[in-house]
């Protein structure tokens, strides 16, 4: 009697991707945990902006607008305050701050397998998982958080139209850089070294297509950041007596 033999594939291992996210997940939510009451805190007012600009719909004080601080940090927090006050908010934010952690970490991971890393890019994403001053900052409501997780996303970017270029791209990776700017100005200067050097690598059209998405983007920064639902264009002060935010890059915050 003939035997039939059954053949049983061997179990798929899990992507070390996949052990890389919940590594990072495991990590920052329990950072949440360890310091509970530290996104309750406001030590920036990118909070209070974001409730002002739900409650108002102006980014800065009741109908004034201000330049104070950027604009992008807190229009990412604005579906958290929507939500209402108080812990409510505050847990939304933590989710907000884990989403951008492990995004972060996965895109690392990939700009590591791109750079020649190989097997080894879950070192260079287990290093982001766990590097101290992220994960304190991913605790309190602050724009270190979003502004790593945007400069990750530009360098995918950058790396993408280096491998292909093409206009649409360059431009995904001028909007990020863009982006990146609106989150926190200083970078600004990064991200205006980045179009130069692809001027040199691959030519002025690359260099434009890039360069000029993150011009349009820095230019609400330049006339300063007074929009208002509904009402158009304000000038944008900030409060009295208060320093710029960002001393030595203050004509990017208010218009002169």
């Amino acid at each position: 009697m003939a035997t039939r033999t059954v053949q049983v594939d061997p179990p798929r291992r899990i992507p070390r991707l996949v052990w890389l996210l919940l590594l990072a997940l495991v990590v920052r939510v329990g950072v949440l945990f360890v310091v509970p009451g530290a996104l309750a805190g406001d030590p920036d007012g990118y909070r209070a902006l974001a409730e002002n600009l739900w409650e108002h719909g102006t980014l800065g004080e009741g109908t004034q607008p201000t330049a104070y601080r950027p604009p992008l940090y807190p229009m990412l927090l604005l579906p958290c305050v929507a939500l209402g006050k108080g812990a409510v908010a505050t847990w939304a934010i933590g989710v907000l701050h884990v989403m951008l952690g492990v995004g972060t970490v996965g895109l690392v991971w990939w700009l590591g397998r791109r750079c020649g890393l190989g097997p080894w890019a879950w070192a260079a994403g287990a290093l982001v998982a766990c590097d101290p001053i992220l994960l304190g900052q991913s605790a309190v409501v602050m724009t270190e958080t979003a502004a790593a997780f945007l400069v990750a996303l530009a360098l995918v970017g950058l790396v993408g139209f280096v491998e292909a270029p093409s206009w649409r791209r360059g431009v995904a990776a001028g909007v990020a850089l863009g982006a990146c700017g609106l989150c926190r100005p200083e970078l600004l200067i990064w991200a205006a070294v980045c179009v130069p050097g692809l001027l040199v690598a691959r030519g002025a059209m690359p260099a434009l297509a890039v360069g000029m998405p993150e011009g349009v983007r820095a230019w609400p920064r330049k006339r300063g950041h007074g929009t208002q639902r509904g009402h158009g264009t304000r000038h944008a002060t900030r409060p009295p007596g208060e320093d710029p935010a960002y001393p030595g890059l203050d004509f990017l915050c208010v218009s002169k």
